[in-house]
């Protein structure tokens, strides 16, 4: 059983690009200068290795597709499938979303959604086990830096509650006369904590018993909400008019009570290449 660094990445990459795309268009006195609706069509490929002290290193390399609409209202859906290229038998996940964000004048934003989660193949490659997701988060843009909290839950044969909190400073660089090109790069460092009852979702009652019991001599609580991860994400993009490549730098560090139990630090690196349709 594992958290997968690349859902939980992509989810917050995808939750962010309103803020690429609204800062894109800020004017040196940071205030917004136009809005727009669009479409991002969106193809990641992500090299996720799992590094253990109790298992050898794992490859849950994923590739990923989205298809993300985003209203200038602040409406948005999203419909995210990936697949897995190195599970024992065909295996993937389908994500569909849809949500609400609001940009506030004074450098504030707010994003609620709810998210249907369908997943089939090698349970080595589930990670945690659920149907659906209700998320909210709440940012704040001052100058480059952007810092934000979120707060969701998983709900399926139980409920698992987690929330992240962290700091992105975002940057861009105009390439040449034309304006059309453009490098930009959003490195966030963030804290992950979460209920721990995913721990236990493949386990029978006597190794969720003997796992709590190892768990509490350690000197650990079980069952409760605790720190979990702090990650790194370094998204690097590279853009020519409404195209787009980039590379992602994910690494997370696994807090010691989930590395008794097993869990793994996990790290990698997020290839991907979007188009960006704007609509008048």
């Amino acid at each position: 059983m594992t958290r997968k660094i690349s859902a939980i990445v992509v989810s917050m990459l995808i939750g962010l690009s309103p803020v690429f795309s609204q800062s894109s268009i800020r004017g040196q006195n940071d205030t917004l200068t136009e809005e727009v609706s669009y479409f991002l069509f969106n193809l990641m490929y992500n090299t996720n290795n799992s590094v253990g002290q109790i298992d050898q290193t794992t490859n849950i390399s994923t590739t990923l597709g989205d298809v993300s609409f985003y209203h200038k209202s602040g409406a948005w859906v999203s419909l995210m499938p990936a697949v897995y290229s190195n599970a024992s038998e065909f295996s993937y996940d389908v994500d569909a979303s849809a949500g609400y964000q609001y940009f506030f004048q004074n450098g504030f934003d707010v994003n609620i959604y709810y998210q249907y989660h369908f997943y089939d193949g090698d349970s080595a490659f589930m990670g945690i086990d659920y149907q659906h997701s209700l998320n909210a988060s709440a940012g704040y843009t001052f100058r480059r830096f952007y810092l934000y909290s979120d707060f969701y839950s998983l709900h399926g044969t139980e409920v698992n509650y987690f929330a992240n909190t962290g700091l992105g400073y975002y940057y861009n660089w105009s390439i040449g006369k034309t304006g059309k090109w453009s490098l930009s790069i959003f490195p966030m460092l963030s804290m992950g904590m979460g209920t721990d009852f995913w721990l236990y979702q493949q386990l029978t009652s006597t190794e969720k018993a003997t796992l709590i019991s190892d768990i509490g001599q350690e000197g650990y609580k079980t069952e409760t909400f605790d720190f979990q991860s702090m990650d790194v994400i370094i998204p690097i993009s590279l853009s020519y008019s409404n195209f787009s490549v980039g590379v992602s730098y994910l690494y997370s560090n696994t807090a010691n009570k989930y590395k008794f139990a097993g869990i793994e630090n996990q790290s990698g690196f997020l290839f991907s290449i979007d188009y960006t349709f704007n609509l008048k």
